[in-house]
């Protein structure tokens, strides 16, 4: 019989386990984006490819602030409605050029950013974080200034033991 009573106990600390590492996180940010000409048009809308680059600061729940470059490359779909969908992959860069490495979706005017791993501190991190964007005036038509904010999970990547 206290073989049963032990077998919840313990289900309850590997959980909390997994858990612990996965952060809060909140995101801020700034970009601009370099739309370049359809690949291809049609009656429903258009598809093109993207170059995004940018700073944000990620904050985790303890207050500390990480800062990052973002690089990132894709592909969207812009429909009659200017509804707007597409994917892309990023790299996101710290100050000593630890880098993540995220894929993203866009949906409407949001992210959905899929963290997928990194090198050095970031090596086997995990998490997601959604976003929503709006862009700014721009001083060229071909340029896509914006801001972006958003919160998620960010589990950092595992330390050598």
């Amino acid at each position: 019989m206290k073989f049963f009573r032990v077998i919840p106990l313990v289900a309850l600390f590997v959980s909390g386990c997994v858990i612990a590492g996965s952060q809060p996180v909140s995101l801020v940010g700034g970009f601009v984006a370099v739309g370049h000409p359809a690949i291809a048009t049609g009656p429903e809308g258009q598809t093109f490819s993207y170059g995004v680059r940018g700073g944000m600061i990620l904050e985790m729940q303890s207050g500390q602030k990480i800062k990052l470059s973002i690089d990132c490359t894709g592909i969207d779909f812009v429909g009659k409605g200017q509804e707007t969908g597409g994917h892309g992959y990023c790299v996101w860069r710290d100050g000593d050029d630890d880098q993540l490495f995220v894929s993203l979706k866009t949906v409407a005017s949001g992210n959905h950013y899929s963290i997928t791993g990194g090198t050095g501190k970031w090596r086997a991190s995990s998490g997601s974080i959604d976003t929503t964007f709006t862009y700014l005036p721009a001083p060229a038509p071909e340029l896509f200034l914006g801001v972006e904010e958003g919160s998620g999970h960010l589990e950092p990547g595992a330390s050598d033991k």
